[in-house]
């Protein structure tokens, strides 16, 4: 399994942070290999510019936004699409 791209597409689908138990429980893999993936996920990320990264501590990890894009991302607000009857 590619932990890597499963563990990058749970965040991204994730409303709000997920708990490191969840990742330790359901790929059986250490927290330091937990810690590890996600430091690799973050330098790829950095060296593609996408403006994001996942933040984590000892219990839960998020993608945030670095705060030169979220100054840019003010400007932008999402819009529902309505249909008419």
């Amino acid at each position: 399994m590619n932990y890597k791209k499963v563990i990058t597409a749970i965040l991204l689908v994730s409303d709000g942070s997920v708990n490191h138990k969840y990742f330790l429980e359901n790929f059986n893999i250490s927290n330091e290999d937990l810690i590890n993936i996600f430091d690799e996920i973050n330098d790829e990320l950095k060296e593609k510019d996408y403006g994001f990264y996942i933040k984590y501590d000892g219990q839960s990890s998020d993608f945030v936004t670095f705060s030169s894009i979220s100054n840019e991302l003010s400007a932008f607000k999402p819009c529902l699409l309505y249909t008419s009857d």
